[in-house]
């Protein structure tokens, strides 16, 4: 089947940037502009980022991947959560020798 040049006016691409196929030179530079925005919207939200923990904006001199404004918040994350795991593992605990068939009265020596 033969592809016309109307068949890509809704989706304007092919699999492959370099064989893009538009149908004139307003929906080529709209799709660059589109493509342009979308980059510097990606900048700004990245020089728009908040701490997790304190809702503080992350500098612009931490890695782009930090979640946290500082050391001090990272490590104050993990130790809560270290402290949650410590608590759900004595409840399971507590739980286990509720549940269990034997009981200190029952065993003896």
């Amino acid at each position: 089947m033969q592809m016309r040049l109307e068949d890509f006016r809704d989706e304007t691409c092919l699999p492959h940037a370099s064989k893009r196929l538009y149908c004139g030179s307003e929906c080529r530079n709209a799709y660059h502009n589109d493509l342009r925005k979308q980059g510097e919207r990606g900048d700004r939200l990245a020089l728009n980022r908040h701490c997790r923990l304190c809702e503080r904006p992350i500098p612009a001199e931490r890695d782009l991947r930090a979640i946290y404004c500082s050391h001090r918040c990272k490590k104050l994350t993990m130790q809560r959560a270290y402290r949650a795991r410590q608590r759900n593992l004595v409840e399971i605990g507590r739980q286990a020798i509720a549940q269990s068939r034997f009981h200190c009265q029952e065993i003896t020596t």
